[in-house]
């Protein structure tokens, strides 16, 4: 796996490779973005938090404010496990209809 610093609001992430973009993070303004990087520092939309804030904001978000996707921005470095942990719980907020993981394209590929 080839992974490149992205650097997206000031949190550095290593996106993962992939063949195509997952999601174009602008087009989709219902949409949070949480980012996760190598030390497993959580963030939402730019501001650091705790798990626990984290899956506050996004139950308030979704129940009072139309937000039903959550893109997951992973640095290749972080636990796989606290990973698949947040997603989960992400999953399990009940008006959050997708959960989708942030990629960069391998450049050349199809």
């Amino acid at each position: 796996m080839v992974t490149t610093p992205l650097i997206q609001n000031g949190i550095k992430v290593e996106l993962p490779k992939g063949q195509v973009s997952e999601i174009d993070l602008a087009a989709q303004p219902k949409e949070w973005v949480v980012s996760i990087d190598a030390q497993g520092t959580l963030f939402l939309n730019k501001q650091q938090v705790t798990t626990q804030d984290l899956l506050q904001q996004l139950r308030y978000a979704s129940e009072n404010s139309g937000v039903d996707a959550v893109v997951v921005r992973a640095d290749a470095g972080a636990q796989f496990g606290t990973i698949i942990e947040l997603v989960d719980a992400i999953k399990n907020i009940g008006k959050i209809q997708y959960v989708a993981f942030a990629t960069e394209k391998i450049q050349g590929g199809s």
